[in-house]
């Protein structure tokens, strides 16, 4: 991890504590305010500007960033309960984990550049992709050993009516 990094984790956890001491200051409008400008500064010190911007910036992500910012707005001109419950709700829609979301893209972003962790969880992407194909196979396979049993199950229930061989099997 470079410097910049270190930085920028640095800027983000004052603004995360800046902005928890401005909550149990009963909203002091200060504290809320630099929280928040050292916690989005933190945060494009450790993904990058560019990558900041794009997560900001996807389509997807309109209605948190549109909260965060209207309630970041809120917070400077002096209205810092009504800012925090919009960034409230902005933070969540942005960092949310229903699915593969964007907190998730978010960490890739920031562990693209240690390979280590990159290695950790491409192998973790793979040992899930080979246990989905194994299990298929097994399902395959099983399937298969049922269709055997079906057609020896055909062929005895033929051999004692009588019939002859030459019956033609199809496989179910």
């Amino acid at each position: 991890m470079n410097d910049r990094k270190k930085i920028g984790l640095g800027l983000t956890g004052f603004g995360v504590f800046f902005s928890f001491l401005g909550i149990i200051f009963f909203f002091d409008k200060g504290l809320l305010a630099m929280g928040n400008i050292l916690f989005v500064s933190g945060l494009s010190l450790t993904i990058g500007l560019k990558s900041t911007m794009q997560f900001f910036m996807k389509r997807q992500n309109f209605k948190g960033t549109i909260s965060f910012g209207s309630g970041f707005f809120f917070v400077v001109i002096g209205w810092p309960i009504i800012g925090m419950i919009l960034e409230s709700y902005g933070f969540i829609v942005l960092f949310r984990l229903k699915h593969k979301s964007n907190a998730w893209n978010l960490v890739m972003y920031w562990h693209s550049s240690n390979s280590r962790y990159t290695r950790i969880s491409f192998k973790i992407r793979e040992w899930t992709i080979r246990i989905r194909k194994r299990l298929s196979c097994e399902a395959n396979q099983f399937q298969s050993r049922q269709s055997s049993v079906r057609l020896s199950e055909e062929l005895l229930k033929l051999r004692g009516k009588g019939k002859d061989n030459s019956v033609d099997f199809t496989l179910y």
